[in-house]
């Protein structure tokens, strides 16, 4: 893994972004990530995003620039799509308690289908 989550939360910050949820998924098959947003679509915010994250991460960028790593995807999600994950991972067992979003993790360990949510 070359990002970090609060590499994540710092550029989401630094852009003034405040997606309702939000989850960036490594793909370890495809070599690369896809950050998912519940927002609206944005002109240039993934081109946005990945320039911020290549600039306080210089391993990623690395990878990135020697094409080891697919540079990020973006994908805006609709309404309520934070909302649905709660939903299925406690349907899945977790406690709403003890209810927490990780916002980085690997897509083989995401059993949630944000495909679904996908805005068109």
């Amino acid at each position: 893994e070359k990002l970090y989550e609060n590499q994540i939360e710092e550029t989401l910050a630094s852009l003034g972004m405040h997606p309702a949820f939000h989850m960036t998924l490594a793909d370890e098959t495809a070599s690369g990530y896809a950050m998912y947003l519940e927002m609206s679509p944005e002109k240039e915010l993934e081109k946005k995003i990945e320039e911020k994250l290549q600039r306080i991460n210089i391993e990623y960028e690395a990878k990135v620039k020697s094409d080891r790593l697919k540079p990020l995807q973006v994908v805006f999600l609709t309404a309520g799509t934070g909302e649905a994950y709660k939903k299925h991972r406690l349907a899945k067992g977790q406690r709403e308690g003890q209810y927490k979003t990780i916002n980085l993790q690997y897509k083989r360990d995401c059993d949630f289908d944000f495909d679904a949510y996908v805005q068109n």
